[in-house]
């Protein structure tokens, strides 16, 4: 029952330079797995969700984590105050957006505590950082609701989400989705809608994963894997790059980059020789520079990094991205 903490104010070279700290958590907080954590990017988290391994509370809570030079605490807040009910869902997607105060979870499944039967959500959780509260809104079948990935894009108004692989369902049976198409939740109308996408030359082809050295193309569909985004300064482009996942019999160690509003793949990287976890595991931009901590991906350069830079300039579109779409 730790937190794994690391200093990004001080720099460290990859893989074992860096110090890990582990920090003590309340043994009241549950041990769950594919939940999400929202965060206001100062110095507080929520912990949302997620599946419990060998404990019987199956109940949905909400849990703050705060910390400051005092020292940090773990609460649970009312159930009641933060409109929290139900089952606590699992396996779907969440992303906070700090410019609106503001956290998200597409779809997932839950059991009640009274019911060995699972229940998949078609329903996404907004949750208000400044009042503490939760409220829930429909959303379409079509759109995908287990394994998938859920990004935010500072686009105009108050920008978009984009929720891409995973699976949809219907009549309980789940259909993995192809990386042909995107959803888009428009956060100012509350709207979905379907955005096709193609690959560099306008085509439609999927690019298998043992398709080694094949780099126009749509990567295959695939769930669990995990995407962040690099925007460009002057918001001409925003950038999402998609590292692994698994297909129907494989993990996968690829790294794709969706240029919106392009909607153009872009093949950046074959193979992963990184050793990371390629499934399930959890990306993050750190000065809109590098993703996939510990390990680091360089997200402007476009290619695995042997060091990590507390100051570095921000993000740029590298050039492998530029060649294709232009801008800057």
């Amino acid at each position: 029952r730790n937190l794994t903490t690391i200093d990004l104010t001080k720099d460290f070279s990859i893989p074992s330079s860096f110090t890990a700290l582990m920090q003590p958590q309340d043994p009241k907080v549950p041990l769950i797995s594919n939940g999400t954590l929202w965060s206001n990017e100062i110095d507080t988290f929520w912990l949302f969700g997620g599946m419990s391994s060998g404990q019987s509370d199956h109940d949905n809570t909400l849990w703050r984590f705060s910390f400051s030079l005092k020292g940090q605490k773990w609460t649970q807040l009312n159930s009641n105050t933060a409109n929290i009910t139900g089952a606590r869902p699992a396996d779907g997607a969440g992303c906070n957006v700090r410019s609106r105060s503001k956290g998200y979870y597409l779809g997932g499944m839950a059991k009640n505590r009274d019911s060995s039967e699972l229940k998949y959500l078609h329903s996404m959780t907004i949750f208000d950082m400044n009042e503490e509260k939760t409220s829930v809104i429909d959303v379409p079948p079509y759109v995908p609701i287990i394994g998938q990935n859920l990004v935010f894009l500072p686009t105009a108004g108050d920008g978009i989400l984009v929720a891409l692989g995973g699976y949809t369902e219907s009549n309980g049976k789940l259909e993995r989705i192809g990386l042909n198409k995107v959803y888009i939740y428009d956060i100012t109308s509350g709207s979905w809608s379907v955005q096709p996408t193609t690959d560099r030359e306008g085509g439609s082809k999927t690019v298998l994963g043992s398709d080694v050295g094949h780099s126009i193309g749509i990567p295959e569909a695939r769930d669990h894997m995990c995407t962040v985004v690099g925007s460009a300064p002057d918001k001409s482009s925003h950038n999402l790059y998609v590292f692994g996942g698994k297909n129907n019999t494989n993990s996968l160690g690829d790294i794709w980059a969706l240029s919106l509003p392009s909607m153009l793949w872009i093949h950046l990287n074959t193979s992963d020789t990184t050793n990371l976890p390629k499934v399930g595991s959890t990306c993050t931009v750190i000065h809109d520079s590098y993703g996939w901590n510990p390990l680091l991906y360089d997200i402007c350069g476009g290619d695995w990094s042997q060091g990590y830079n507390p100051e570095p300039a921000g993000y740029t579109v590298p050039v492998s991205i530029k060649s294709v779409i232009g801008g800057r």
